[in-house]
Order: structure tokens, then C-alpha cells, then sequence
């Protein structure tokens, strides 16, 4: 009876075989998709990443640009225009400006200058050095000497006070 059931459903049973190889086949092959579409979503977010912090040091990037650019925009001559306007402005009187050797590094210039000036009183020298120090093309005063000079031409024309001040400024290299 086994025989006879066996003949019988030879071919049912041949079918359920090949099923279940097909089935362990397609399983693996499914498996395998998987392991790869989860591979290629792994580099995907990797490369989004990278994209997003290449994007952030493109944007750094242009920001110094931008920095380059401002910081650099400024001439020497423009400097020294700049300091005898601000001390106008104040009332100071420049006797003398010269500009001092530069300062040379990898990255930048520092370009300084020895300014000599009177002034009437310590408020214009006060003025004078804030216009200076807040300028936006960054002027910065690195040292001064403020004096009583009660004789001499220029006291006897209103301005007691001997200035000497040393203002630099930066300029980067490209």
C-alpha cells in the first residue's frame, strides 16, 4: 500500500521537492539583494555626508575668501589717508607719518606705521585712537606716547601735546 501510494503521488512529491529548492534558491538570492541594497544605502548615506561636509567647507571657504578679500582691500596709501582723516576729525595735527619695515610671514603682511601729532587735549587723543582701533579695515594701535610740551611753536599755536604712535595693519597673502 506504501508502494501504491507512493507511485501514485510520485509526482506530487517530485513537484514539492523542486518547490522547496526553489523556494531555498529564491531565499537566498533575496538575502543576498538585501545584504547588497543595504550596502549601496550604507554608501549612499556616507556620500551624503561627505557631500554635507564639503558643502560646509565650501561655505567656509568662501566666508575667508570674503575675509581675503575685505582684509586685503585696503592700500597702503589709503592707510596713511585714512590716519590723517581720522586725526582731522579730531582735531589733531600730524607733524610727520612714515611707514616702518614690514613684517613678513607665511600667511600675511603687517604693514606698521610712526605717526607723529599734537593735539589740543587728551580728548582728542582719545577720539583719534577709538576712530583708529574701530575702523572695519582693522587698524590696530600697537603702542603711543602722550606728552606735556608746554614750550615751542606749535604749544604757543594751541596744541600741548606731543603724540607718537604706532598703528599697523594686516594684510593677508592669497
Amino acid at each position: 500500500m506504501k508502494q501504491e501510494l507512493l507511485s501514485k503521488h510520485k509526482n506530487k512529491i517530485i513537484n514539492l521537492i523542486i518547490l522547496l529548492v526553489a523556494f531555498n534558491i529564491a531565499k537566498s538570492i533575496y538575502q543576498k539583494q538585501m545584504a547588497a541594497i543595504a550596502q549601496v544605502r550604507d554608501q549612499v548615506d556616507a556620500q551624503v555626508k561627505n557631500n554635507e561636509v564639503l558643502g560646509e567647507i565650501s561655505a567656509q571657504e568662501k566666508k575667508i575668501g570674503i575675509y581675503k578679500d575685505y582684509l586685503n582691500s585696503k592700500k597702503i596709501d589709503e592707510v596713511l589717508r585714512n590716519i590723517s582723516e581720522f586725526a582731522q576729525q579730531c582735531g589733531l595735527e600730524v607733524s610727520s607719518a612714515r611707514p616702518l619695515p614690514k613684517q613678513d610671514s607665511a600667511d600675511y603682511l603687517v604693514h606698521t606705521f610712526q605717526c607723529n601729532l599734537v593735539a589740543k587735549d587728551y580728548h582728542a587723543v582719545g577720539r583719534f585712537i577709538n576712530l583708529i582701533e574701530s575702523h572695519p579695515n582693522v587698524y590696530t594701535v600697537e603702542e603711543f606716547t602722550l606728552r606735556y610740551n608746554e614750550t615751542g611753536e606749535i604749544a604757543l599755536k594751541g596744541f600741548p601735546y606731543d603724540l607718537a604712535v604706532r598703528i599697523s595693519t594686516v594684510f593677508l597673502k592669497s
